[in-house]
């Protein structure tokens, strides 16, 4: 039924159950799992140096 699931993440504790689920899902129908993470780029400019290149 799925070949390939995506999955977003932002890398917050909330996106733990899409992730279980989505894993869950690739072992049931021997899938490939692809993670998307995205960074806002104006939250990272706009924060300061000290702690920017965490």
């Amino acid at each position: 039924m799925f070949d390939t699931i995506v999955i977003a993440t932002d890398g917050s504790d909330s996106v733990g159950r899409a992730v279980d689920v989505a894993v869950d899902l690739a072992a049931r129908f021997d899938a490939a799992v692809h993670a998307l993470y995205v960074v806002d780029r104006g939250e990272v400019e706009s924060s300061p140096d000290a702690v920017r290149e965490d």
